[in-house]
């Protein structure tokens, strides 16, 4: 495999320019400039860093179609080839490629792979774990609990439904979650329906238990009101 590296372009182009003086140039060629002062410009004469392209795009090409770009501090690349799904980013020992690990993917289809090397039709797969200050994910939401016509399952049903299948309705089993993971939009929706259920229960539990207490109270007033006639009674009885 033939390797084209950003090292081996600079050597190139800087040799071409020590041909002359080593003060600043021009070198015209097919109608683009090259200049050399304490950096590479390619279309400027202005170079801000070792080597600044201005106005036009860089290609680097090889025989079997494969491109690298290396970064020697470090050995990081970037590389794209004919036979991979994207352009990969990845880590070597040196620049025979011994020890490449592939650290992140660009595929093709406008996905990004991390620690693994198929987005397995995710935009986003990551192979360990993420943390972010903040994630937002679409969701519809579950305010229809409220509706007058949604029917609301009676706690009876829920307590056969929970017996049966041993999880809740609408809410996948724990199995399927280790086996398939969570969608989080998804799983949302229906946890935010089971709070909206569970709301419900307590204002019709609520309701119930305020008749209660006013029953309690009217049988308290009724039952002091027969004791006050049976010790009326009984005092009548004395005298």
């Amino acid at each position: 495999m033939r390797l084209l590296t950003l090292p081996r372009l600079l050597t190139f182009l800087l040799t071409i320019s020590l041909f002359s003086t080593v003060n600043a140039q021009w070198i015209e060629t097919s109608n683009q400039s090259l200049w050399w002062y304490n950096g590479v410009g390619i279309g400027t004469s202005n170079p801000q860093a070792g080597l600044h392209v201005s106005g036009m795009h860089i290609a680097v090409t090889a025989p079997d179609m494969s491109t690298f770009l290396y970064f020697l501090n470090n050995q990081i690349i970037a590389w794209n080839s004919a036979d991979v799904n994207g352009i990969m980013f990845g880590s070597t020992t040196n620049l025979s490629m011994n020890g490449y690990v592939e650290k992140i993917r660009f595929t093709n289809d406008g996905c990004i792979a991390i620690n693994t090397t198929v987005s397995n039709g995710y935009k986003l797969n990551v192979n360990g774990n993420a943390r972010a200050n903040q994630i937002t994910v679409n969701t519809t939401g579950a305010d229809y609990v409220f509706d007058s016509t949604y029917h609301l399952p009676t706690l009876t049903e829920v307590k056969a439904y929970v017996e049966k299948n041993h999880h809740l309705e609408g809410i996948a089993p724990a199995a399927e979650m280790a086996e398939k993971g969570v969608n989080l939009g998804e799983n949302q929706t229906q946890m935010l329906r089971k709070i909206e259920e569970l709301t419900l229960y307590v204002i019709d539990l609520n309701k119930k238990q305020e008749a209660l207490t006013r029953a309690d109270a009217q049988l308290q007033a009724e039952n002091a009101r027969l004791q006050s006639e049976v010790d009326a009674l009984k005092n009548k009885k004395k005298k």
